[in-house]
């Protein structure tokens, strides 16, 4: 049986492909295509054939060969590949160019044409990576059968039609991660084909999913993530849509997939989200990220909202509001709640009784060979600076451990 991954590596040879054995092994780990089982699954259904045609395997030869034979017919050697080729085509009969060239190329047979033209939206699917937005789930035979139940040619209206199924599907479970990946993946897609305003529907899609997901997904961080945020910029700027576009759409969306918590969002909330994403105001997007953030500590992810005022923050306002702050001259009130980590004083105290350990070692050793070489007269004189030595130590650390008690916490509240 033929598998539409068999008719792609089709496709390839009939467009000439150069199916060298890196290419070989990407179509193994992409698509998990067995070059030679698959080569021989399309000969034993006669879809594809060998041909020495100097058309299909001239190109196959490299340009000092190419040269090789103009030289034998005395034709001229000047031009790119394209040229030499052209050349040889027209100036050399087929037959005598099949002695030259011992090579041959595997080309689709009619049957195999017919059957590639039949699966053009799946080639069209595999040849521009679409299937790397999709969820894991989603392969190939699943879009074909989607394309043949709803009567789809068109490999762009089958990509974006498929892809809306899937949001609508999965929008309702859990899991908002792969909706708004998709709705991504379809607005960047929509981008590359110059469908400006299609794309910019997908994006705004995108970030109102992205909303909802922070909303609904207790460990996600972002309001909207990055590439969300790009693509919405991007579309809005290429389609130069006024902020009234961008709410009708926004509306249309939230009549199709509700909101998933209308208690932390409401519908102007997320407009007024959109919209600042949209036209990259920066000022309101930095708002809206201290509105909405989560208790940082890993055991509690609950959502906070700082502010839930309805209102919008004016930065004439902020600034306003800073001037007519009173400013005192000890600012105390900017530091009054500050806690103090006395604990991070024991660094500098590990650090000096270090030292000192070195010192009494290094005096003991010293009073050691001293008395080897008979510097030291006595041994009792030699306990003796034993004993100094580590009586020194043991001051030092008594010191350091009053003045890491009680000084350093006093000297930190006065200032």
């Amino acid at each position: 049986m033929i598998k539409t991954t068999d008719v792609y590596l089709l496709k390839l040879l009939d467009n000439n492909d150069d199916l060298s054995d890196s290419k070989k092994e990407t179509l193994l780990y992409l698509w998990n295509i067995d070059f030679d089982k698959s080569l021989n699954k399309l000969f034993e259904n006669r879809l594809i054939s060998k041909s020495n045609e100097p058309k299909f395997t001239l190109p196959k030869l490299k340009i000092p060969e190419i040269k090789e034979i103009l030289r034998k017919h005395s034709l001229k050697l000047s031009g790119n590949k394209s040229t030499l080729i052209e050349r040889l085509l027209e100036e050399v009969t087929p037959s005598e160019l099949k002695k030259d060239v011992s090579l041959f190329v595997y080309k689709p047979t009619k049957q195999g044409c017919q059957i590639i033209d039949e699966k053009k939206n799946i080639i069209f699917i595999i040849e521009n990576h679409l299937l790397n937005g999709m969820p894991a789930n989603v392969s190939l035979s699943v879009i074909e059968s989607f394309a043949s139940k709803n009567n789809i040619n068109d490999p762009v209206e089958l990509y974006v039609r498929f892809g809306d199924s899937v949001i609508s599907e999965m929008y309702n479970t859990n899991d908002l991660w792969a909706p708004m990946g998709v709705a991504a993946s379809i607005s960047n897609f929509l981008i590359k084909q110059h469908n400006y305003e299609l794309s910019l529907y997908y994006a705004v899609l995108s970030v109102y999913i992205s909303l909802n997901n922070f909303v609904f997904n207790p460990y996600t961080n972002d309001l909207v993530g990055p590439f969300e945020a790009s693509l919405i910029q991007r579309s809005c700027d290429l389609t130069e849509a006024p902020n009234n576009t961008i709410e009708k759409i926004a509306d249309v969306i939230i009549e199709k997939f509700p909101l998933k918590n209308v208690d932390m969002l409401s519908e102007e909330k997320v407009k007024q989200a959109i919209l600042a994403y949209a036209y990259k105001d920066t000022f309101k997007i930095e708002q809206l990220n201290k509105r909405y953030q989560r208790d940082p500590s890993p055991s509690n992810f609950m959502f906070t909202e700082s502010d839930i005022s309805d209102e919008t923050i004016n930065q004439n306002d902020v600034s306003m509001y800073q001037a007519e702050t009173p400013q005192t001259d000890d600012h105390e009130s900017s530091i009054e709640n500050i806690p103090v980590d006395y604990g991070n004083t024991s660094c500098v105290n590990q650090k000096s009784l270090t030292i000192t350990y070195i010192l009494c070692i290094f005096l003991g050793i010293f009073g050691a060979h001293r008395y080897y070489v008979g510097k030291i007269p006595s041994a009792v004189v030699m306990t003796l600076i034993t004993l100094l030595t580590f009586g020194f130590g043991v001051f030092v650390t008594v010191i350091w451990e009053i003045i890491d008690l009680f000084l350093i916490p006093s000297w930190i509240d006065e200032i």
